[in-house]
C-alpha cells in the first residue's frame, strides 16, 4: 500500500503550501518508486533553467539520486549541494518502523550565493544572463538550523497523518470482522481496538506539542490544519473507545443484580444534566417503576444513550424538547420506552438505526455506534429492541423488553 493511500493529500498539500508561502522553500513528497505525491513552490531557476537544459538536468538527476541513495542506506537526514549550486534536503518518512516515502525540500541557499559562479554557469549552459540572475534572486536563503527544524516538523507530521490513515485501514478490517459474531472474532476486535488506542494517544499528544512549541508568528493556515488533524484524532479515539466497549459486551459476562428501574433512570439523567440543561429539555420519568435483574453499569449506558439520542433529535422541537421514559407491564416481562417529540424517522429507516455506523444525521457529531451498543446490551439480557415513529415531524419512541425481577 502506497503512502498516498493512507493520507488526505489535499490536507497535506495545504500544509506544504503554507510552509512554502512562509519560508519560500519548495517541498516534495515522493513515493519510494519515485512517484511525486505533492510538489509546491518550485523555483524558476530549476523549472525554467536547470531541469530543461540537457547538461544541467544531468546534475539535477545526480542530486536526486544521491539524496535517495543516502536514505536507502538508512540515513535519517540527507543534505546535498547539487552541482548547479543549490541545496537540497531529504528525510525518510517511516510508519511503524517501515520506510514508506521521502520528504524533500530544497532549491535554497544556506548563505548568500556566489553570483560570479552563477554568471559563469549561465555562460556554460547558454542561459540568458539577466533572466537567469533574476531567477537566482528569487531563491531563498535559510539557515541550516531552520531547515533541520522544519524538516523534523514536516516529517513527524506526515508520519503521524500516515499513522492515522493506517489506523483507519485497520479499522475497516476490524469493522468487517465485528459484524461476525463468533467469540474468536470478537476477541480479535477487542485486542485490535485496545492496541490501536496507543498510537492515537501518541498522535494526539504530538499534535498538541506541535501547536504549542513549533508554530509561531503568522502561520494561521498551519494552525487551522493542525486543529483539524487533532479533532480527527480525538474523534477516532472516541470511536475506538466505543468499538472497544461493544466488543467487551460479547466477551465479558453481565454482572446482573436486582436494581430499581427508577433509580437507574434517575442516575442516567443526573449524568446527562449538562446536556439536559443546555437544550432546556424536560425529562418526564414515570413514578413507581419496578425492579429488574440487569447489569447496572451497562443499563446506565443504555438509558444514557437513548435519552441523549432523544434530546439530540428533539432539541429544536416547537414548544421545547420533551423526553418521556416509562414502562409498559406485561406477563413476565417489562417493555421500557423512551419517547421524544423530535424530528421522527421515516418507516424505511426504523429497522436500520440499531446497525453499526448507521446515522440518520450525517452532520451530527455522533459515531453511529451508540445504538448498536444499546442493542447488544439488551440482547445479552434476553431482551429485544425496536423503534416506532409515525414519520417525519412526529417524534420517535424506542422500546425494549426485559424480564421482570422475580420477587
Amino acid at each position: 500500500m502506497g503512502f498516498a493511500e493512507l493520507v488526505d493529500i489535499e490536507k497535506l498539500l495545504e500544509l506544504f503550501e503554507s510552509y512554502t508561502k512562509v519560508t519560500g522553500a519548495v517541498t516534495a513528497l515522493v513515493e519510494l518508486d519515485g512517484t511525486v505525491i505533492i510538489a509546491t513552490g518550485w523555483k524558476d531557476i530549476c523549472t525554467r533553467f536547470h531541469r530543461v537544459n540537457k547538461a544541467s538536468a544531468c546534475r539535477c538527476t545526480e542530486s536526486d539520486t544521491m539524496l535517495a541513495g543516502n536514505l536507502k542506506r538508512g540515513k535519517t537526514y540527507s543534505i546535498y549541494k547539487c552541482k548547479n549550486g543549490l541545496i537540497d534536503v531529504a528525510v525518510p518518512i517511516k510508519i511503524r518502523g517501515e520506510h514508506v516515502a521521502n520528504f524533500f525540500t530544497g532549491q535554497f541557499f544556506t548563505e548568500p550565493p556566489d553570483v560570479e559562479y552563477f554568471i559563469r554557469q549561465a555562460e556554460e549552459f547558454g542561459f540568458e544572463r539577466d533572466s537567469y540572475l533574476e531567477a537566482l534572486g528569487q531563491v531563498p536563503i535559510l539557515s541550516e538550523e531552520t531547515i533541520k527544524a522544519t524538516m523534523n516538523f514536516f516529517t513527524c507530521l506526515a508520519q503521524q497523518i500516515g499513522e492515522i490513515g493506517l489506523v483507519r485501514r485497520e479499522q475497516e478490517l476490524m469493522i468487517a470482522r465485528l459484524n461476525e459474531k463468533t467469540e474468536e472474532q470478537e476477541r480479535f476486535v477487542y485486542t485490535v481496538s485496545h492496541d490501536l488506542k496507543s498510537p492515537l494517544v501518541t498522535i494526539s499528544g504530538f499534535i498538541g506539542m506541535i501547536e504549542q512549541d513549533f508554530l509561531s508568528g503568522d502561520q494561521t493556515g498551519l494552525k487551522e490544519n493542525l486543529s483539524v488533524i487533532s479533532s480527527a484524532a480525538r474523534r477516532m479515539r472516541q470511536l475506538l473507545d466505543e468499538l472497544l466497549e461493544i466488543s467487551r459486551i460479547g466477551i465479558k459476562k453481565n454482572q446482573e443484580e436486582v436494581v430499581n428501574l427508577g433509580t437507574l433512570i434517575r442516575a442516567s439523567t443526573d449524568n446527562l444534566s449538562g446536556v439536559i440543561n443546555e437544550f432546556k429539555t424536560t425529562v418526564e420519568v414515570e413514578s413507581e417503576l419496578p425492579d429488574v435483574m440487569v447489569d447496572k453499569q451497562r443499563f446506565l449506558q443504555v438509558f444514557e444513550n437513548l435519552i441523549a439520542n432523544a434530546i439530540r433529535y428533539s432539541r429544536e422541537a416547537k414548544g421545547g424538547s420533551v423526553v418521556k421514559v416509562g414502562v409498559i407491564r406485561g406477563v413476565g416481562e417489562l417493555t421500557c420506552y423512551v419517547k421524544d417529540n423530535g424530528i421522527g424517522i421515516e418507516p424505511a429507516y426504523l429497522e436500520k438505526i440499531f446497525g453499526l455506523f448507521e446515522r440518520l444525521d450525517t452532520n451530527s457529531d455522533g459515531t453511529g455506534v451508540g445504538l448498536a451498543i444499546v442493542k447488544r446490551i439488551i440482547e445479552t439480557h434476553g431482551g429485544r429492541i425496536w423503534a416506532e415513529s409515525e414519520g417525519l415531524g412526529h417524534g420517535t419512541t424506542v422500546f425494549f423488553t426485559l424480564p421482570e425481577a422475580k420477587q
